[in-house]
This record gives C-alpha cells, sequence and structure tokens, in this order.
C-alpha cells in the first residue's frame, strides 16, 4: 500500500535544517543499542515507500526517511509496534499528517492569527422569507403536543427559523429542540455560548465535518484544517455552562490537530463538566495515542466510539483497560491498533 506524503512542490512535514529539529526525548525502557538492525529495516522499508512515490531516492528524500524513522522510533510504545512490517505505512502515513497539522497550526500562530481564534467561523446566514402569517399565534394556541412532534421533524435551521416568527415561538420552540445538529461549513453566525443556552433541553449535540483522514492516498495540499475552528466555537460553547442536560456529544470526521491532541484534550477535559454526559463519539478525528490516554481516564461515559483514528499500542492498551474495569462500551474500529488487540489484553 502507498501511503500519503508531501508533493515534490509542496514544503516537506519534516524539517531540513538540522538546527530545527527538536531534541530526542528520553530513552524508553524497550529501546537499546541491539535495536540497530530494526531500524535499518524499517528506514529501508520507508525508503521504499518513498521511491515508489517520487521514483527515486535523492538526498532530500533520504533526509525525510531518516527524520521520518527517527520520529517513529521515539513514538513507539514497544520493539514489537516499531519494527511491525504490516502497520509501518500506516504509522508513516499518520505521522506525516499530523506533522502537516502541527505546522499547520504554528503556522497560524506565527501570523497572529490567535486573535482571530475568538470569533465566530465564516458562516452562512439563513435567509428569512418575509411570508410569516398574521395568524401564526394560531399554531401555537394549546397546541403544544402537536409542536413538539413537528419540531422532533425538523433541523436546526428550520428551527431557529421557525422560533423566530412569533414572540411566543421565541419563547416555547428553542424549548423543544433535543437534538442539534451542526455542518463545520454553516455554523450559526453568534457567540457559540449565548447561542447554546437558547436551547436549555438539548440533549445530543453533532458536529460533522467533510475531513477523510484515512490510510489512503491523500494529497498534502487537499488537506483542509479550517474545520478545526467549528471544533473551537462548539467547544468554547459547551465550557460555557450552556448544554447541562448534554446526554450526548459526537464530533465526527471534523479535525485534525497538532501532535499532542489538543482538540482532544479539550474534549476529555471538558467531560467532567458535563454531568449528564455518557456518550461520546470522536470519529475520524486523526486522534493519536495522547488523546486516547487521555479520554481513558474518564469514568463517567457509558459508550466511547473513536473510529478511524490514529491511535496505536499505548492509546489501545489504555482504552482497552478502561473498558474492562468499567461499564463503558468502547468502539476502536480502523486505527493501528484494534479493540482488544495489545499483546497483553
Amino acid at each position: 500500500m502507498l501511503v500519503m506524503t508531501a508533493p515534490s512542490s509542496s514544503p516537506s512535514p519534516f524539517p531540513e535544517d538540522e538546527k530545527t529539529t527538536t531534541t530526542t526525548p528520553a530513552t524508553k525502557k524497550w529501546q537499546s543499542d541491539d535495536d540497530a538492525v530494526v531500524r535499518r529495516s524499517v528506514l529501508l522499508h520507508i525508503l521504499i515507500v518513498l521511491k515508489q512515490k517520487y521514483g527515486k531516492v535523492d538526498q532530500r528524500i533520504s533526509n525525510i526517511a531518516r527524520r521520518a524513522e527517527l520520529a517513529l522510533y521515539t513514538r513507539a510504545n514497544s520493539r514489537d509496534e516499531y519494527g511491525n512490517p504490516h502497520t509501518l505505512c500506516k504509522r508513516l502515513h499518520a505521522l506525516i499528517v499530523k506533522l502537516y497539522a502541527h505546522q499547520n497550526e504554528a503556522a497560524k500562530k506565527r501570523k497572529g492569527c490567535a486573535a482571530k481564534d475568538t470569533e465566530a467561523p465564516v458562516c452562512k446566514r439563513i435567509k428569512q422569507t418575509a411570508t410569516t402569517p398574521v395568524n401564526a399565534d394560531v399554531l401555537l394556541d394549546g397546541q403544544e403536543g402537536v409542536l413538539r412532534t413537528i419540531c422532533s421533524f425538523l433541523d436546526i435551521a428550520s428551527l431557529v427559523a421557525f422560533s423566530s416568527t412569533t414572540h411566543r415561538a421565541r419563547d416555547f420552540i428553542p424549548h423543544c429542540i433535543t437534538t442539534i445538529s451542526l455542518r463545520a461549513s454553516n455554523l450559526p453566525c453568534a457567540a457559540p455560548a449565548p447561542w447554546l443556552a437558547r436551547f436549555p433541553n438539548v440533549e445530543t449535540l453533532v458536529l460533522r465535518g467533510d475531513n477523510r483522514f484515512g490510510f489512503g492516498e491523500i494529497a498534502m495540499e487537499n488537506i483542509d484544517m479550517r474545520s478545526n475552528e467549528a471544533v473551537e466555537w462548539l467547544l468554547a460553547g459547551v465550557s460555557g455552562n450552556s448544554v447541562r442536560r448534554l446526554h450526548t456529544l459526537a464530533l465526527r470526521h471534523v479535525y485534525c490537530d497538532g501532535l499532542d491532541d489538543p482538540l482532544t484534550t479539550h474534549v476529555a477535559g471538558l467531560v467532567p463538566q458535563l454531568p449528564a454526559l455518557r456518550h461520546l463519539q470522536l470519529v475520524g478525528n486523526c486522534m493519536t495515542d495522547v488523546g486516547a490516554i487521555h479520554l481513558s481516564k474518564l469514568r463517567t461515559l457509558e459508550t466511547l466510539n473513536v473510529d478511524n483514528n490514529f491511535i496505536g499500542e499505548r492509546g489501545g492498551a489504555a482504552l482497552n483497560a478502561m473498558a474492562s474495569s468499567g461499564s463503558c462500551q468502547l468502539s476502536m474500529e480502523g486505527n493501528l491498533v484494534a479493540r482488544g488487540s495489545t499483546p497483553w489484553m
């Protein structure tokens, strides 16, 4: 399988200048001088993959391969995980995507974009029609049960538009809304906390994006990190204690963050602040072992879905231990390690 790499016309996700590389982390227990043979084998496999991609191996490609090998070596949890040829392409793919996202975040900070992060993302305004009937209050007169049924079939945009028809609708309709499903490309043009506070009975909150960072062939120039801002917008609203009855939170294919999984870590930190939250879905968000370990410390969840991420041996072991010791049902398909597949489980 051919792994995704940065095109030759794009900046490499691995720094070319030795001075810009980070210091090597402390040696792990499994690492030793005897690893030279397996490290040469892994480096050779990486060079083969890069040669298939570029058609040649010059000094630049060789430097990229060596940096990739070092990163895989320092981040691996065991010698078996590091030297596993069956997952090498997937691990290399995940590493490049995360490095690309990490550099994207660093570039934003260097350009002084931090101030813009507090603003609502660019979104489309819902055009209101001027055909509201004069007797709109008739529908609201003693028909609360019917209205609740109607509201259960409408999307959030239609419900918000409906609630703006009359003063009585504005007071009643938001209380009927128990599920909010949003697209990252079409968020409300409002501050998140006050907007979510309009719906005091919401139990399910879903944010969907179009990111697909699976293990196929993806051109780096087609990776769009702008939906990360949509996640930041939503989490800012959730952290404002405006959804105290929230029972289910789902972020699906909507973010790809840096090497330390800052957005996943943020989500894990919010869960204890949501007393009713029992179901968490973080599907297709490039999560690695770092984020998985933060999630494994949560004890109030009944279900946790982390399908289609980049979770490896260490994160998989932590999540499996959490699921085995409690009542949380874990789904971890499509990762670098599968549910219950760690050697010691």
